[in-house]
């Protein structure tokens, strides 16, 4: 299994309706993609800050995501909602719990 972390900023005024859209649009997308097990959004609703953790089955399954034009549509879905542009970072998972 391989985790993707992906971190942005959100607006702390705005953070209600990226959770509605990561919620009502980039959800049911992930739930029909190849190997994607399941998912997190977390966050802190007063900075703005914000962590998006996927866990797929391979590698190759979450490679073949981000590569695919998937995810650059989920992130422009929030655009007038970042900060920033989001950071990501992927590993193995050694040890599931």
């Amino acid at each position: 299994m391989h985790i993707r972390f992906t971190t942005t900023q959100v607006k702390p005024e705005t953070v209600i309706e990226a959770i509605q859209i990561y919620s009502e649009q980039v959800k049911p997308v992930l739930k029909g993609i190849k190997g994607y097990k399941s998912g997190y959004l977390s966050g802190d609703r007063k900075s703005g800050k914000s962590i998006v953790v996927a866990v797929w089955e391979t590698e190759a399954d979450a490679n073949a995501y981000y590569s695919s034009g998937k995810y650059a549509e989920g992130i422009a879905l929030f655009a007038q909602h970042l900060i920033a542009p989001p950071t990501q970072e992927q590993f193995e998972v050694f040890v599931e719990v």
